[in-house]
């Protein structure tokens, strides 16, 4: 009867124990204060009602019960397998007295505690034990409080209450259901008095609210001392001495003071040195405690002030209290004691996730669906860098996360990032960096990125290195940049401010800053440490969440990506240098998607800012860095360029690197980051259509160089244009069209040649002899346009014509000093010093006019002065008629004066030479052979033919030998040199003195014809004194006289009259001349006056031509004869005297006939 009373008053005590707990507690907690509401909240009016009536009543049984327990020292309530040691007499007074329930009723009577009770507690709780335990425990200042004999007391009193067999029944009706449900502690043997124990363990899979709640409260008992706990005190005894925790040894617990948290603590801070089977104990319990920052004894009396001067606001449970604390565990009120316990604790949720309840509770259905504790050794199955990776992974696949998940899991990596001691890995491997040159950098990650940027400048060993690496992707830094604390800290106001409309996550944020490091909003603080963290970003593909959820198929099928997780063991830039590999793969099967280009693209101008970021740069180029580029008056930036200027001098595994670079840089202007930005608004003034281009597959660059020397380009541009045109001379492939279009041609006709000079002039030379013997053209259509371009740029700049340039190095300190190599100008200035070079640099100058006249599309000055009148005259001429085109509207009202001078300057070089008149050279080949061959061979080893060839073809012109097609050539090259003296060479080299002295008042009016006029009067009126200066006026003379139109004075004074009397009859072989001469001396027609005149003034010209320039053969004096104006009178004369020496043949021959026979008759 007793015992079933007994039993019913022990029921009752367990079903209002957690309620009856809990509101004391809430009345006396000195740490919470106020919060009654928040717990009262969680029970129903009638709960409340019914536990203010029944209180008073159940105190006494409470109290009654738990006295008995702890003085019973009859063995009741004393576990089998661990009887309570036997307790000294001195210990708690009269052994005779420790069983009489009088004196032990209650906790505040007892002799050992009573004391202690009137001391710290209040009055009003005195009479509830639980409520005096509690205070006890959770309100001392600290241990040495308590007498040593209330500690005992205490111990054993919890001890008690937690293996008394009798207890297990009443819980085992309290929680039936959740004890029979779980099958660790439905196996163990009744009245084993470890219910409690198993059910605290098992506390996670309890969802019964009465059972659960109870339980929660009873853990606050069972945490302050290790030994209370199942299986605790066997498995962690021997970890206890050897890291010497505490003094375990069995009968000696009177001598150890009632709280052991002390020991947990000391075992939680070594816990990298546990044996397997502690460790899982210690984390067990810290599991158990995750809810309740209470169950946390160490943590909970160091972190009581600060948790009322930081989270008083938060209430306690769902790890609320933890969450805050941590949050604010750099904050500078914060006490040292408490962020050490907090580490502690934090350590410990790396090590197993489930000591955070707030990321276990979030991320619950998370874990589960993905299996994230599954498969993994048992050490590790709940590390929560595992679980991280898990979640992250999945994350990347596409997958949807819960957002509270996200959230959490985001907090845990800030929370990584945030304290480097939460990461054995790097605590170890980095301990000399940390010590040397990172100490005192212990705030809000600090020291992680000293370490960090101490990786980025290869100062840590490589253990370290890999460390910090593991972290970085263990966090996934690269996603969120809220993540690392010290980068969003410095970069958030430029965050701001330029990137307002990027949401964090899916590294839009990271992305936006990088794009923006240029820019007058990025502060130095800000680009310091997103470099930092850049540099291990940058070598891992897939911690650029954008990158890796675009290219993650393409990388997979063409780089053979294997999952997220498992990254780390490719080679640092070996997925992006890939992925590039495959943009235009030929192959359209292996080619990279458009989404992924786009984002390929975006991620290497980024990290082209920095060559750190480039680990396919950095790497192989360390030492040639050292070599070349170290100078301290660098420009940050330019290390890069620096390796691009001495690049015949790298390292063959440096110069391969480099190689590639430039090639991107090529394809690419904005990989170029320092030309980008020097030229950015040059592009968006001078090449609007393609700025925004997201590849410009070397576009823009060509542009740039189409620009450069305009009046409104910046300096700065100007000078990053051409030296990245020098940088190209080195490799041909480094000109990114040039490349594409002429890869194969040089493959197959110019092999073993990389140079990019070497490689024009091979393909150049090909064009130029192909097109001059009128074969099939052997280099194809598109590198042939490609190469015009290319040739361009190098009649643009000497510079990049190395070998004129090293041909005319000292003639251009002759002649050239001071003139700027752009622009043509260089170039300009050594055609116009042309016959004063030395032998080398004409032979260079000639040919490059040769390439020149075959091609005006490649004759820079020419294109850019004439610009505007190609537009206007010539829009949609081909260039192999461009020049022909310009010479027709060179005397055209409209045409620019400059440009007109460019013409007439480079009709000046045609005429010097056959083949510089590509035309000419076609269509008179054959006649150069059979006519002029001899001044051909006698001219081999020369430079040019100074006009001989084409001085040979106007003889033959004035004989009417010439073909059809060369004639009508000559005759425009003989019409334009009589308009303009300068451009017959010959004339121009034997008259140079009489000009300059005789016809200065002409000079103003060049290209008239008035300088030739003024020549031949001076030579009519007996002027010239030259021999050859008359010689070569006489054949001007004579030239005019077999066509009208190479004559413009007289063909413009008589055309009127050509047209009236000389109607049907063909131009040419002097045919107009002999009608006009006709019309002259015709008396039924006159003249017009000024025809008339000139005519006379040219008859007058052509028979003093004739005496100072006599015939030199018989077919020089039969032209001249047919010539004549005299002709008929001579052709009678002629005629006479023919008839004559007929006649007298005749007679002759009579004579000698009769003499020869009279003398054969003798």
């Amino acid at each position: 009867m007793m015992a079933a009373l007994y039993r019913r008053g022990v029921l009752a005590f367990i079903f209002l124990l957690s309620n009856h707990l809990l509101l004391s507690y809430c009345l006396n907690d000195r740490v919470l204060g106020n919060n009654l509401k928040s717990h009262r909240g969680a029970l129903n009016e009638n709960q409340l009602d019914e536990f203010d009536r029944r209180r008073d009543s159940f105190n006494d049984r409470e109290n009654r019960v738990a006295g008995a327990h702890a003085n019973d020292d009859s063995g009741v309530g004393q576990n089998r397998n661990h009887p309570v040691p036997a307790r000294p007499a001195d210990h708690l007074g009269d052994p005779s007295r420790v069983g009489q329930p009088k004196q032990a009723a209650r906790i505040a009577e007892h002799p050992a505690c009573a004391s202690e009770v009137k001391r710290i507690c209040p009055d009003s709780i005195s009479t509830n034990n639980f409520a005096v335990l509690e205070c006890l425990q959770d309100d001392r200042p600290d241990d040495t409080v308590l007498s040593t004999q209330c500690h005992s007391y205490l111990w054993h009193y919890k001890l008690n209450i937690t293996k008394d067999i009798r207890f297990d029944s009443v819980v085992a009706e309290a929680c039936k259901i959740p004890s029979t449900q779980i099958k660790e502690c439905s196996s163990l043997p009744k009245d084993s008095g470890l219910l409690i124990s198993c059910l605290l363990s098992n506390k996670d899979e309890i969802t019964l609210p009465k059972c659960k709640q109870f339980l929660e409260r009873l853990g606050t008992v069972m945490f302050s001392d290790y030994r209370l706990i199942k299986n605790f005190y066997d498995e962690c005894s021997p970890d206890v001495l050897a890291l010497q925790c505490g003094n375990i040894a069995v009968g000696k617990e009177e001598d150890q003071i009632h709280s052991q948290g002390s020991v947990i603590n000391c075992l939680e801070r070594s816990i990298e040195r546990l044996s397997r089977s502690c460790r899982k104990q210690v984390l067990r319990v810290a599991e158990l405690s995750a809810n309740d920052y209470h169950a946390d004894r160490a943590l909970y009396f160091a972190c009581r002030e600060d948790r009322e001067r930081l989270c008083a606001t938060v209430t306690s449970g769902d790890g609320r209290v933890y969450q805050c604390l941590m949050s604010k565990k750099f904050d500078p009120v914060m006490s040292s004691d408490c962020r050490v316990k907090l580490t502690t604790r934090q350590k410990l949720e790396v090590q197993d996730y489930k000591v955070s309840a707030t990321l276990r509770k979030s991320c619950e259905n998370d874990i589960r669906r993905f299996k994230c504790d599954k498969d993994l050794p048992d050490e590790e199955s709940a590390h929560l860098a595992y679980i991280i990776l898990c979640i992250e992974e999945n994350y990347h696949g596409g997958k949807a996360i819960d957002g509270k998940c996200r959230g959490e899991i985001l907090d845990h990596r800030r929370m990584l990032m945030k304290d480097y001691e939460l990461n054995p890995n790097i605590v170890l491997q980095c301990k000399t960096e940390i010590e040397v040159d990172c100490d005192g950098l212990r705030k809000q990650g600090e020291t992680l990125h000293c370490l960090m940027r101490l990786g980025r400048s290869h100062k840590v060993n490589q253990n370290c290195f890999e460390a910090i690496e593991f972290l970085i992707r263990e966090v996934d830094a690269g996603e969120d940049f809220r993540v690392d604390a010290v980068l969003y800290s410095a970069c958030q106001p430029v965050a701001e401010a330029v990137c307002k409309d990027k949401t964090p996550g899916e590294s839009e944020v990271l992305s936006c800053l990088m794009n923006n490091v240029r820019s007058s909003a990025m502060t130095e603080a800000c680009e310091e440490k997103l470099m930092e963290l850049q540099y291990f970003v940058a070598r891992d593909f897939s911690l650029d969440t954008r990158l890796y959820k675009k290219c993650y198929d393409d990388a997979r099928k063409l780089c053979k990506v294997i999952d997220w997780n498992k990254q780390s063991s490719v080679a640092p830039g070996y997925v992006v240098s890939c992925l590039h590999r495959h943009r235009k793969n030929p192959d359209q099967s292996k080619r990279l998607s458009q989404k992924c280009t786009s984002e390929l693209m975006r991620v290497m101008r980024q990290r082209a800012m920095d060559y750190r970021l480039n680990p396919d740069v950095e790497l192989p180029c360390l030492t040639d860095l050292g070599r070349f580029c170290s100078d301290s008056k660098m420009q940050k930036g330019y290390e890069i360029s620096c390796l691009q200027d001495n690049f015949k001098q790298l390292h063959n595994v440096c110069q391969k690197a480099i190689t590639n670079f430039t090639m991107m840089e090529a394809e690419d202007i904005q990989i170029n980051r320092i030309l980008y930005d020097a030229c950015l608004p040059m592009i968006k003034a001078h090449c609007p259509d393609i700025a925004d281009e997201k590849i410009d597959d070397g576009v823009l660059m060509e542009c740039l160089v189409e620009h450069k020397n305009d009046v409104q380009m910046h300096e700065k541009c100007r000078v990053g244009v051409e030296h990245f045109q020098l940088i190209r001379m080195q490799d041909y492939r480094f000109t990114f069209k040039f490349k594409e279009a002429c890869k194969d041609d040089v493959v197959k006709l110019c092999s073993n040649i990389k140079n990019k000079g070497d490689v024009v002039t091979c393909l150049s030379e090909l064009v130029k002899n192909d097109t001059l013997t009128n074969y099939d053209q052997r280099v194809t259509k598109h590198c042939r346009e490609q190469l015009k371009v290319e040739l361009l740029e190098r009649f643009e700049d000497i510079r990049l014509d190395p070998e004129l340039e090293q041909s005319c190095q000292s003639d251009i300190a002759i002649h050239c000093a001071g003139v700027r190599p752009g622009n043509a100008e260089m170039l300009e200035c050594l055609k116009d010093h042309k016959q004063s070079l030395s032998q080398p640099c004409h032979l260079k100058i000639f040919n490059r006019q040769l390439e020149e006249m075959n091609d005006v599309s490649i004759d820079y000055q020419l294109m850019t002065i004439c610009k505007r009148m190609i537009k206007k005259f010539c829009p949609n001429t081909v260039p192999e008629e461009m020049f022909a085109c310009l010479k027709d509207y060179k005397d055209d009202d409209n045409m620019d004066y400059k440009c007109q001078a460019i013409i007439t300057k480079r009709q000046m070089v045609q005429n010097t030479d056959y083949r510089m008149n590509p035309q000419l050279w076609r269509v008179c080949r054959k006649d150069i052979k059979e006519f002029c061959n001899d001044i051909v061979q006698n001219s081999r080893g020369k430079y040019e033919m100074e006009g001989l060839v084409i001085a040979c073809l106007k003889t033959e012109f004035r004989y009417n030998k010439l073909s059809s097609q060369c004639e009508k050539e000559v005759r425009l090259v003989m019409k334009d040199s009589a308009m303009d003296y300068r451009l017959d060479p010959i004339l121009a080299k034997a008259c140079k003195d009489e000009v300059e002295i005789l016809c200065a008042d002409e000079l103003d009016d060049q290209g008239t014809g008035i300088v030739e006029e003024c020549l031949k009067r001076k030579l009519n009126a007996g002027k010239i004194t030259s021999l050859k200066c008359k010689a070569e006026i006489a054949r001007t003379l004579n030239e005019g006289k077999a066509d009208i139109q190479v004559d413009p004075q007289l063909h413009k004074a008589c055309a009127l009259d050509v047209k009236n009397y000389c109607t049907g009859i063909p131009a040419g072989q002097g045919r107009h001349m002999s009608c006009l001469l006709s019309a002259r001396d015709d008396k039924t027609y006159k003249l017009n006056p000024d025809c008339y005149r000139v005519l006379n003034d040219r008859v007058e010209m052509w028979e003093y031509a004739a005496k100072v320039a006599p015939p030199e053969t018989v077919e020089d004096l039969m032209v001249q004869i047919s010539d004549s104006p005299s002709r008929n009178y001579f052709l009678i004369v002629l005629s006479c005297v023919v008839a004559f020496i007929f006649i007298g043949g005749l007679m002759f021959g009579r004579v000698t006939k009769h003499a020869r026979q009279e003398f054969k008759n003798r």
